[in-house]
């Protein structure tokens, strides 16, 4: 490019994402950014460590957000005189080369303004993470770990977390128990959303002692190793601001759930539990729901008639979305379901279960509020599918019926009740 190209020294703005711009665009680049500028895109190009250090060093002093996702940093080669700009609020280097040694360089040269920090998808281990926790600024609210090759197993209990962190996502990972341990002990008391989706964690050799953060509102641990006893841990530390617990696919039973179940915060909003080996049979029937829950995932489980007959009885009256898809659930428990669903709940998934809609009672009802209804791959015919018709409510607006045995009658049936 022509070095007398000169921009307007007003941009706020430039977006070069998806192009070819290697270390010589970015370094030509480099020279020429304007002073106003506040936001640079330079995602998905080719740009490695000669070109960032080129941008880095030219970046205006007031330049609030860089974005270089995809690209061939690994910030290895950087010279320590190198800075980023002090009004730097986000820096997303997400899919880049990062490892130990170039997080160590990173966790050097942060600016102290910086509120959120991406570095998902790179090859960042525990010296690195250790160099990045030791040296945060002290008002960063979220950062993406989450994809690299962090155990945090070295990781010194006193460690201190920037307390005005809300958002950590570190799922991916190698974390483990040992890691677990670490992290909860060095999380601060206000942390919003802690993402540990598929790390290894049982939580079966954390401490008694530990304590999940007071102001914590998400935990997402899905496709984990949990199991009952880790179920049982964690259900006598659940903090009383929790509104969304995610637990999908982690060998849970009965024991783990039931314990859950008697422990959820009154808050709480969504809990999802979908993947796991849960059939509430055996429950116990003083358990009481927090009524504000909106959504309830279960999934894949083993619920069959007499759980979801139990379920049936303890759906919380705000109650918006029930998630029972693949649970070995027949007539006698969808009629419970049916008769017990509070009046507002605005949709119902029982794909892949076992129902007919053969036997139901012409008192049962559906709720008033219902929106959605989807029984895909069921057992429906003709009669079930009449007596569907005659119990669909008026406000329906999404109806799936495929995968089951409907002919002419029953299709007739639903046709003239939905025209």
């Amino acid at each position: 490019m022509d070095d007398h190209i000169l921009l307007p020294n007003g941009m706020a703005q430039i977006a070069l994402k998806n192009n070819r711009i290697g270390d010589g665009g970015a370094v030509w680049l480099s020279g020429k950014l304007p002073t106003g500028l506040a936001k640079l895109f330079l995602d998905n190009n080719l740009i490695g460590d000669t070109g960032a250090e080129a941008l880095f060093s030219n970046l205006p002093v007031g330049m609030g957000r860089l974005y270089l996702d995809g690209n061939s940093i690994a910030l290895d080669a950087m010279q320590e005189g190198t800075q980023l700009p002090t009004g730097l609020l986000e820096l997303s280097l997400t899919g880049n080369r990062i490892g130990d040694r170039g997080a160590a360089w990173l966790a050097r040269h942060l600016p102290q303004g910086l509120n959120k920090l991406w570095l998902d998808g790179n090859v960042v281990g525990d010296a690195g993470a250790e160099a990045l926790f030791a040296n945060l600024p002290a008002h960063l609210q979220a950062m993406e770990l989450s994809g690299n090759r962090i155990t945090l197993g070295t990781m010194h209990e006193s460690m201190q977390l920037p307390q005005d962190l809300t958002n950590l996502n570190l799922m991916n990972n190698l974390i483990g128990d040992a890691g677990a341990k670490a992290l909860f002990a060095s999380l601060p008391a206000n942390i919003n959303v802690v993402e540990l989706n598929n790390n290894r964690i049982a939580l079966e050799a954390v401490e008694e002692q530990t304590l999940l953060p007071n102001g914590m509102t998400q935990l997402a641990l899905r496709n984990n190793r949990i199991g009952d006893r880790g179920a049982v841990w964690l259900s006598g530390r659940l903090p009383a601001s929790l509104a969304n617990l995610f637990l999908d696919n982690n060998s849970i039973g009965d024991t783990g759930a039931e314990a859950l179940l008697a422990n959820l915060p009154a808050n709480m909003q969504t809990l999802e539990l979908n993947n796991n080996r849960i059939t509430l049979e055996a429950m116990d029937d003083h358990i009481l729901l927090p009524n504000g829950m909106a959504q309830i995932a279960l999934k894949n489980n083993r619920i069959g008639d007499g759980g979801a007959v139990w379920l049936s009885g303890k759906l919380p009256t705000g109650l918006a979305k029930l998630f029972l898809d693949n649970n070995l659930i027949g007539d006698t428990g969808a009629e419970a379901l049916f008769s017990n669903l509070p009046v507002g709940m605005g949709r119902l998934y029982l794909d892949g279960n076992s129902i007919a809609l053969d036997a139901m009672q012409e008192g049962t009802q559906l709720p008033t509020g219902l929106l959605e209804l989807s029984l895909t791959g069921n057992r429906i015919g003709d009669r079930g599918a009449a007596w569907l018709a005659r119990h669909l409510p008026q406000g329906l607006n999404k109806l799936w019926l495929d995968g089951n045995v409907v002919g002419d009658a029953g299709a007739e049936a639903l046709g003239n009740t939905l025209n």
